[in-house]
């Protein structure tokens, strides 16, 4: 799984973070290939006990492009 989340720091102080959202990304395990991956993603924000989109990705290049551009694919999908 990965875990991606998105903080504010007051003034730049890690200190006083506080957590804004979260997206977290699971392999489904679900591809006859290694070089594909097929993933659920779930975006929530901190102020809600609820996923607020979510999405499945499925034959992600993964050999061939980075975290990044998975993360531009899902943020162009949902939002």
């Amino acid at each position: 799984m990965i875990v991606i989340r998105v903080e504010m720091w007051p003034f730049g102080s890690k200190s006083n973070s506080r957590t804004l959202a979260t997206a977290k990304i699971t392999n489904m395990m679900t591809s006859a290939s290694a070089n594909l991956g097929n993933y659920k993603v779930e975006l929530t924000l901190a102020n809600e006990n609820k996923i607020w989109r979510k999405i499945e990705v499925k034959g992600f290049r993964r050999k061939s492009y980075n975290i990044w551009y998975l993360l531009k694919l899902i943020l162009n999908e949902l939002i």
